[in-house]
C-alpha cells in the first residue's frame, strides 16, 4: 500500500473522531445533529476504503459496501446540514432528496453503479484495486449536482430574503468546492495516485466545523 493511502486515511479518521467526540459532548440541536451525521458518513466512507485496501476481515467486498454506503449518503446529509443551518422550510424538496437517496442506496446495493473491485496481487503484500463502473453511475452524479445546486439556492435565498450574513456561508462554500475538486482530481491518473478525495474530506469537515462554530 502506498504511503499516502496509510497516513491520509489515519489522519482523516483521527480528525473525524476528534470532531465527533467534541460534538457528542456538546449541547445538541438540529444543526449539530446533522453535522454529526456527516461525520459518521465520512468515517464510514474513509474507514471502509482504508480497511478494504488493508484487506481486513470480513473482506474486501464488505468494506467496499461500507465505503460506498457512506459516500452515497453524503449528498443528502450535506443538504440536511445546510437546510438546518439556514432554517429552511422546504419540506417537499427535502422529502424528494431523501427518497432519491434511498433509491440510490438500493441501486448501489444491487451493484448498479460499481462492481466489487477486482484485487490484483502485486507481490510483497501490495495489491491493486480495479473498479468497473457501469453507465447508471451517471444517476448519482446528476443527483449530487442537483443537490449542490439546491444548496446554493438555499444559501442565496437566505441571504436575499432574510438578509443573513453572507460571510457565515463562506466556509461552507469553500468546503464544498474543495470536496468537489478533491473527488474530481481522483479521475486524473497523474493525480489519482494520491487519495485526494480523503484529504479534501478532512479539509471540508474542518470548514463545516468552523461554519458551525461561527454560526
Amino acid at each position: 500500500m502506498r504511503i499516502p493511502y496509510v497516513y491520509v486515511p489515519i489522519t482523516a479518521l483521527f480528525c473525524y473522531g476528534f470532531m465527533l467526540i467534541t460534538l457528542l459532548a456538546a449541547k445538541k440541536n438540529k444543526v449539530i445533529n446533522s453535522f454529526i451525521n456527516i461525520l459518521v458518513a465520512f468515517i464510514l466512507w474513509t474507514a471502509g476504503s482504508f480497511f478494504m485496501r488493508l484487506r481486513l476481515y470480513p473482506g474486501v467486498d464488505f468494506w467496499f459496501e461500507v465505503s460506498t454506503f457512506g459516500l452515497f449518503c453524503l449528498p443528502l446529509l450535506y443538504y440536511n446540514f445546510v437546510y438546518n443551518f439556514v432554517g429552511s422550510k422546504d419540506y417537499l424538496l427535502k422529502a424528494i432528496w431523501t427518497v432519491c437517496t434511498v433509491v440510490i442506496l438500493i441501486l448501489n446495493y444491487l451493484h448498479a453503479f460499481l462492481q466489487h473491485p477486482q484485487v490484483v496481487d502485486l507481490g510483497d503484500g501490495q495489491a491493486s484495486f480495479i473498479y468497473t463502473m457501469r453507465w447508471p453511475v451517471i444517476i448519482p452524479a446528476i443527483f449530487t449536482t442537483l443537490v449542490i445546486l439546491s444548496i446554493i439556492r438555499m444559501i442565496y435565498n437566505d441571504v436575499r430574503q432574510n438578509e443573513a450574513d453572507a460571510g457565515k456561508f463562506i466556509p461552507v462554500i469553500i468546503g464544498t468546492v474543495i470536496l468537489f475538486l478533491g473527488n474530481l482530481a481522483d479521475i486524473i491518473p497523474a493525480v489519482g495516485v494520491f487519495p485526494g478525495d480523503t484529504l479534501s474530506g478532512i479539509i471540508n469537515a474542518f470548514f463545516l466545523f468552523y461554519a458551525l462554530y461561527r454560526g
